[in-house]
């Protein structure tokens, strides 16, 4: 039988004691690891490890748990641009000091942290988050169509109807270290080549463009396409 220890290193270093409890840590057991020091009571019904992420402590404190960006990080969702505050989500929607709080059952599903991240993001941000998710098979795009159907979220529903499932990424860097094999680098190369000679204007751009210098980035975009609109 597991530990409370193991247990809630298997859970990221913060659980509750429903949790717990599902994962077959009795009461006893959870009041023995407070009281040997194993484990740290952080609020009613949280417990966390002695060296669990302090944003995590923080979020149990207030009976939240990672939402919307920082929760796609820990996915290994595509995240374009760090965040600047940690991202919780929280089924009672109150603020929690130097956190951006989303209410929404918890844990939240890979569903709902993709919603939350096209409401709450910029578009590109919140686009790149559902994509991967799409692509990585933790969403189905039906349902993720489904999640906005009032008029008044159009925008949102607009940058749904942009996802492609068959993407490589949504935004494609040049250099061999960003593929994860010699194969896929050829494969990139050879697709790269095929839109060059249909004449379909490419732009090879590093990732650290993209996160420096977005506006410069937006720029080329838009003068590529001129070009290529003059030329038809």
């Amino acid at each position: 039988m597991r530990t409370i220890t193991e247990v809630l290193a298997a859970m990221g270093g913060v659980a509750s004691t429903n949790s717990l409890r599902e994962a077959g840590i009795s009461r006893r057991n959870i009041e023995a690891g407070v009281l040997d020091a194993s484990v740290q009571r952080v609020a009613r019904g949280v417990f966390a490890l002695p060296n669990a992420d302090p944003v995590l402590v923080h979020a149990g404190r207030h009976h939240a748990v990672p939402g919307c960006v920082t929760a796609a990080l820990a996915a290994g969702l595509w995240v374009v641009k760090m965040p600047d505050r940690a991202h919780l989500a929280a089924r009672h929607g109150r603020p929690i000091v130097g956190c951006v709080v989303h209410r929404s059952n918890v844990p939240p599903t890979h569903l709902d942290v993709v919603c939350q991240s096209l409401r709450c993001l910029p578009p590109l941000e919140g686009l790149t988050i559902a994509e991967s998710a799409v692509k990585k098979g933790l969403v189905q795009l039906p349902a993720l169509r489904e999640r906005f159907p009032a008029v008044r979220e159009r925008s949102v529903r607009g940058m749904v109807a942009r996802i492609r499932p068959q993407s490589g990424s949504i935004i494609e860097t040049d250099g061999y270290t960003h593929h994860s094999s010699r194969s896929a680098y050829r494969e990139d190369r050879q697709r790269w080549n095929v839109t060059v000679v249909r004449g379909v204007p490419t732009l090879r751009v590093t990732f650290e463009m993209l996160l420096s210098e977005p506006t410069e980035f937006v720029r080329m975009v838009h003068q590529a396409l001129a070009t290529y609109r003059s030329a038809q």
